[in-house]
């Protein structure tokens, strides 16, 4: 049986020709991208699109980009994951032949402001519902209710504008107002679709949304 040349113990498997023992004291096991941007204001991480913050997609997104050092052949990789202040601690248990090994790694934040956040509190806005009416403020409360209880992240509102008979609500997503027009057209006395052209990019047109909601 060969001995090991650092710490002249027998051994049965060497690895670069060390015992396991000494291989790991001398070489990381594991090796993967150290960084996982985060958004300072929401909290959404970026695992290949931004998605709110969840650990299991954390630890979804290393397992992806986990590499094992070429010269270990492993049969079972288990991972755990700790958020710490300004970083994640990733727990990693190796089994392979002749050897069992633990790791810690560090995953630091690296936090950058998301798209939706960018959007929302730059002033961004697709679609304007205007509320009109004698009762525009009895619509308002119910409006709001609704646009909260959307699932979609630009279902934000960036701004409001009280004008002569009602008030403007500006609001991130074209299909969010949409969706809240169409939920009112059986409620209020009158419901308006239209559009209006602000711009182009890349050729293609960039319209803005109204939605003119009417209860008297």
């Amino acid at each position: 049986m060969p001995l090991c040349p650092v710490c002249g113990r027998e051994t049965s498997v060497t690895i670069r020709g060390l015992c396991p023992s000494c291989f790991f004291k001398e070489y990381s096991a594991l090796s993967f991208k150290n960084e996982l941007k985060v958004c300072p204001t929401c909290g959404r991480i970026y695992v290949g699109r931004w998605e709110e913050f969840s650990l299991p997609k954390i630890l979804s997104w290393v397992r992806r980009h986990l590499k094992v050092h070429p010269d270990i052949d492993v049969a079972q990789l288990n991972l755990s994951i700790k958020e710490e202040e300004d970083h994640f601690l990733v727990y990693a248990s190796l089994q392979g032949r002749g050897f069992q090994h633990t790791e810690t790694l560090k995953l630091k934040k690296k936090y950058e402001q998301c798209p939706y956040c960018a959007r929302r509190y730059g002033g961004y806005y697709e679609a304007v519902i205007q509320l009109r009416g004698n009762r525009w403020r009895e619509l308002y409360r119910k409006v709001l209710n609704v646009i909260e209880r959307e699932k979609d992240p630009k279902a934000f509102i960036t701004g409001e504008k009280q004008v002569k008979g009602g008030i403007d609500i500006y609001i991130g997503s074209k299909k969010v107002a949409d969706r809240v027009g169409k939920r009112f057209k059986s409620l209020a006395d009158e419901v308006k679709f239209s559009f209006s052209h602000v711009g182009e990019k890349d050729g293609k047109p960039i319209t803005r949304k109204y939605v003119m909601i009417r209860l008297d």
